[in-house]
């Protein structure tokens, strides 16, 4: 009977120690105040608005290349196609120019790095 006793304390004394470990109750084990603090699901979140519109890409910086320079480099890669548009687009993790044209029966679509000018993917699609 002694020897139930005994492992029945000391699973107690281990059990309401790690409870109060993993509770929080780590300043209190200690002897110390416990601070109050605000649960994650009591801080009020304010519900998206249905009205907003979305939030346009930020403007080139100094260093960045402009979409005339985007679209001379386009020309370069497809000579004699005409530019359908230019957007600013996050393209493969980076900022990139996206310049479309068409030639005939052809759609190419150029990706363009704002920082450096480099193209950064090309799509050639035939359009019949």
């Amino acid at each position: 009977m002694r020897r139930i006793d005994a492992v029945a304390r000391t699973a107690l004394a281990t059990g309401t120690a790690a409870l109060l470990l993993a509770g929080g109750g780590a300043a209190q084990a200690a002897g110390g105040a416990a601070t109050a603090t605000t649960p994650a699901a009591a801080i009020p979140v304010p519900a998206p608005d249905s009205t907003s519109t979305p939030v346009p890409a930020p403007a080139p910086a100094a260093d960045e290349i402009t979409s005339e320079r985007a679209v001379e480099i386009a020309k370069e890669k497809a000579p004699g196609a005409e530019v359908i548009s230019v957007e600013r687009v996050h393209e493969q993790g980076i900022w990139t120019w996206w310049v479309r044209m068409e030639e005939g029966v052809w759609r190419y679509d150029l990706y363009i790095s704002t920082k450096s000018g480099r193209i950064v993917r090309l799509k050639i699609n035939y359009n019949w």
